[in-house]
């Protein structure tokens, strides 16, 4: 969310004997804690608007009851991002009941959707852990129930009919105990807000409200707001405001149909125009108030000034809740569909794009960049670049969502630190990884050296190494010439790396003239190689099948990764690094740090690999698989693997049940933690 986050959870098993009062959250990983007012008794817990977009957070959550605060949950990450105002309850979906009993409320609390019905036998309560699948319950007794709610760890219930015994109570919305109410009104509604318990009345003089601090003792309040012409349907809590909505019966004047109190016993008359609707259920969530009532829907911020809505159902609409990241609403009429849900829909800007890598041109840089998927996120319109490490941002010009980016009108010779970011209808995303490109003339690559032919069926294996100038050429492919540099042929998919497979249409017993040369990202050809004979030979193809063991040296410790790149094999052990240029003789390496190295790939130009052990030095990197440099990890953890792929390093833990098991990087250096 822009500025902030909601953060979903699951309530405590234990709350210790006491019901919770609040949930506190931390944005520093448990350092310091913030209270919310209104207080947050049930997931979701949004946070306020003061986090900063595009930065990483470490949300914790803790319960907090009479004896203080629990014991704070695990971390997970935020990253706040700029996002369009929440578009919530206006979109409503059916579902099916338990039974079509005329259900009259529904309420959430404790990870459970509960709703009550004034029909039906021995089948009066519904619950759900989803909204969606629902399950019959038996009431206390069969009067009307006409209100749920759900406060201070209880379900309580109140009802239309009834002697003694208009209200029920239940600790888990499964088993109810009848409770006496204050008087035996009418009761329509029930709701928990500020410590109290608070039900409305359509009948009665002067005493349509009652309040209860626990839900079993109940007291009857005064309010001028009651008059003949006046019946309440249903109250609500939200925003440190209780909000009653209801009916008046003189048609054509403007009527008394809405009512809020700051503390549950003054009310405050709030009138609008729509005099004519009769207003069943008012519910709170996520910042807004939602009233239905017949085929009716309006939406609040504030309880004051409403807005109307377009409802799904056909049916009279009788009560609607907030829970679990969605208002659901049931109704009284209706076949096999009498619920109706409304998600939240908080529209984002795009997730970061990640930079692959970049090729440095004359004059220009080509950035080669993958998009993450975004949800609630619109179309991705154009992206926009930066050449300052995000200082200023200049728009692509003619707009494109393709990869790559050319940015041009850079000067030869100056470092420029350069992101991307997308850009849709809410704003631009947070910016990708920075890379460094130097635009420079284009170096002419020179020729590969040390050719060795290893001759296939209709075909051969060219080993070679690398250009001395290869990083300043930019190199994208090598090219390959059977008869003396007369004619190229493009290898498809590149090859970017010793070595280069002929794997067909040459002919056995004819001895070729091998070359090789580059290919730079601009196009241009490097110089080529010299000659080598190579004579394709009838064989089968062993690679993979038969094995061969090799020795490295009698004190070798125990091997536990090998990868290949440019033209060199490299294998880790716990303490050491090995290479060979053809997988048959091998050279101890000097490690960058003496940890238990457990994997390393090739990618980029570089090696890379990872430990399970060492302070801060769990990476090491290596250009050539020769001369190693620690890095630092994102994080102190068992590293057990890594590779390279769609411009990225990606190392994973293998730790279980943790967040953060997975880092990745752009250039084997910098890291950063996901989960």
């Amino acid at each position: 969310m822009n500025l902030g986050g909601k953060v979903a959870f699951t309530a405590p098993s234990s709350i210790g004997g006491s019901a919770i009062t609040n949930y506190q959250y931390s944005t520093d990983n448990g350092t310091t804690w913030v209270t919310p007012s209104p207080a947050v008794t049930a997931s979701p817990l949004i946070t306020n608007n003061s986090l900063s977009n595009c930065t990483v957070y470490q949300i914790n959550i803790r319960a907090v009851n009479n004896s203080g605060s629990g014991t704070a949950s695990a971390g997970a990450t935020l990253v706040p991002t700029l996002s369009s105002s929440t578009v919530i309850g206006v979109n409503w979906t059916s579902r099916v009941s338990a039974a079509d009993n005329d259900w009259s409320s529904i309420t959430y609390g404790n990870g459970l959707f509960v709703a009550v019905a004034s029909s039906g036998t021995d089948n009066r309560v519904m619950t759900s852990p989803d909204g969606i699948t629902w399950t019959a319950q038996d009431s206390a007794v069969d009067n009307d129930w006409s209100s749920v709610t759900y406060g201070n760890g209880l379900f309580v219930a109140v009802a239309t009919t009834g002697s003694g015994n208009r209200v029920m109570t239940s600790s888990d919305g499964i088993t109810w105990t009848s409770r006496t109410s204050a008087v035996d009104n009418d009761w329509q509604s029930v709701t928990y807000g500020n410590g109290l318990f608070v039900a409305v009345a359509s009948t009665g003089s002067g005493d349509c409200v009652m309040t209860s601090p626990d839900g079993i003792n109940w007291t009857a309040q005064n309010t001028a707001m009651m008059d003949s012409n006046d019946a309440w349907q249903s109250v609500t809590y939200g925003n440190g405001l209780f909000v009653a909505v209801g009916v008046n019966w003189i048609d054509g004047v403007v009527g008394e149909n809405i009512m809020t109190s700051p503390d549950g016993i003054n009310w405050t008359a709030q009138y609008f125009s729509w005099v004519d609707y009769y207003w069943k259920s008012v519910t709170y969530g996520n910042g807004l108030f939602v009233a239905i009532g017949d085929n009716n829907v309006m939406t609040s911020p504030d309880g004051i000034t409403w807005t109307w809505r377009t409802s799904a159902a056909s049916g009279a609409l009788s009560g609607v809740t907030y829970g679990n990241g969605i208002f659901a609403a049931v109704a009284q009429s209706g076949t096999g569909n009498r619920v109706m849900t409304s998600s939240d829909t908080t529209y984002t800007a795009a997730n970061a794009p990640v930079i692959g890598s970049i090729a440095r041109l004359s004059s220009s840089a080509r950035v080669a960049f993958t998009q993450p998927a975004s949800a609630y996120a619109p179309a991705i319109s154009n992206y926009e670049y930066s050449t300052n490490n995000g200082s200023t941002w200049t728009a692509r010009n003619p707009a494109s969502t393709l990869s790559p980016i050319t940015i041009t009108g850079l000067t030869n010779g100056t470092t420029y630190n350069i992101k991307i970011r997308a850009v849709n209808t809410v704003g631009a995303s947070c910016a990708s990884n920075g890379m460094q490109v130097t635009p420079n003339t284009i170096s002419t690559a020179n020729a590969p050296t040390n050719l060795v032919a290893t001759p296939l069926n209709t075909g051969g294996m060219i080993q070679f190494t690398a250009p001395a100038n290869a990083a300043s050429a930019d190199i994208v492919n090598y090219q390959y010439s059977t008869d003396n540099g007369s004619s190229w042929v493009t290898p498809s998919p590149a090859v970017t790396e010793s070595p280069v497979i002929i794997s067909s249409g040459l002919t056995n017993c004819t001895t070729y003239q091998i070359k090789i040369r580059a290919v730079s990202y601009a196009g241009t050809f490097g110089t080529a190689s010299v000659a080598a004979n190579l004579t394709p030979t009838a064989s089968t193809d062993e690679r993979g099948t038969t094995w061969r063991s090799r020795s490295i040296n009698a004190t070798a410790n125990k091997l536990t990764s090998v990868t290949y790149g440019n033209g060199l094999f490299v294998a880790v052990s716990s303490s050491t690094a090995y290479t060979s240029p053809d997988g048959i003789s091998w050279t101890s390496r000097t490690q960058g740090a003496g940890s238990f190295w457990q994997s390393v790939t090739y990618g980029n130009g570089l090696f890379v690999a990872v430990s399970n052990s060492g302070t801060g030095n769990r990476v090491m990197t290596s250009p050539d698989g020769v001369t190693w440099t620690a890095r630092t990890p994102a994080s102190i953890k068992s590293w057990i693997s890594v590779t390279y792929g769609n411009g990225l390093f990606v190392a994973v833990d293998s730790s279980r049940g943790v967040n953060n098991g997975v880092m990745t990087s752009p250039d084997g250096i910098t890291w950063t933690s996901r989960t």
